[in-house]
């Protein structure tokens, strides 16, 4: 039976009986698939009868099959970068260089600031100090 490393893609002809995928040395047990790319369609659902559906469309039209592959492969693609925008959005940067290494100014600081230069003091309004380009804001 013919399987696909689910890790490279790699084509197995022997598929029941190898262990270890001969191009990435992967454990292949549990990571065989029917298909080329079926780590992106068990990406999408464990559904057996989905995964099924795959094998068939495969099997009997593989230009629908790719189609429907560069649709998952996008999907997924999209639903990470989402996931790692939400994530990057919640981290302060400084607006002046975009960097993330800032730090809060203390109020040990701004009190040192206005003894030192007193009115004319700067850091009573800010609270960030940027670490790369040394701006606050």
């Amino acid at each position: 039976m013919v399987m696909y490393c689910d890790i490279c893609g790699t084509k197995i002809e022997d598929g029941e009986n190898v262990v270890k995928c001969p191009r990435c040395l992967c454990n292949i047990v549990g990571f065989k698939s029917p298909i080329p790319d079926g780590c992106w369609v068990k990406g999408v659902s464990q559904d057996e009868s989905f995964m099924n559906a795959m094998v068939e469309l495969y099997k009997n039209d593989p230009i629908e099959y790719q189609l429907k592959i560069q649709q998952i492969k996008l999907q997924v693609q999209q639903q990470k970068q989402i996931a790692s925008t939400k994530l990057n959005s919640h981290i302060p940067h400084c607006p002046t260089c975009s960097s993330t290494n800032i730090k809060k100014i203390s109020g040990l600081s701004k009190a040192g600031s206005v003894f030192l230069w007193g009115v004319f003091s700067r850091k009573v309004h800010k609270q960030w100090h940027c670490n790369s380009c040394g701006s606050e804001w």
